[in-house]
């Protein structure tokens, strides 16, 4: 899970993917969920976005 301010949920996708640690999966073999949420401070309002991500052994 990614939270951004004053982004968007696709920026927070996009770093989650970035960062992932491989060592830290290595062993899971299944779907991961990686959720993206952003808050808009001028709108007030938030976004989210879930995307399955693979783990292919």
């Amino acid at each position: 899970m990614e939270l951004k301010w004053d982004k968007d949920a696709n920026t927070a996708i996009r770093q989650i993917k970035e960062k992932a640690s491989p060592k830290a999966i290595e062993t899971y073999t299944g779907k991961i969920l990686l959720v993206g949420i952003n808050y808009d401070k001028q709108s007030r309002k938030h976004s989210c976005l879930i995307e399955t991500f693979a783990i292919s052994t």
